[in-house]
């Protein structure tokens, strides 16, 4: 390589390894977070409700509802903040 050609190596070849830059979400995907979490405990929640009053079950399904949208939405949230955090 001549002095006046630039150099075409990729610059990870030239610096080594790179810091990892982190994404600040944007109050959208904050947003739309919080309302995946809760339309999911409402569907969950109120399914759970409405299947207690079909079976005559107390609130047990309810209360299943409710554990299960907990699970799912603390999991969704989780993997954003692994995205971004």
């Amino acid at each position: 390589m001549s002095p006046e050609e630039p150099d075409r190596t990729p610059s990870s070849d030239r610096s080594g390894p790179q810091k990892r830059s982190r994404l600040t979400p944007s109050p959208m995907v904050l947003a739309g977070a919080a309302m995946e979490f809760g339309l999911l405990m409402i569907v969950l929640i109120g399914g759970g409700y409405w299947l207690d009053q079909k079976f005559g079950t107390g609130r047990v399904l309810t209360f299943i509802g409710l554990g299960v949208g907990l699970v799912g939405g603390i999991y969704n949230l989780y993997r954003l903040g692994k995205r971004f955090f």
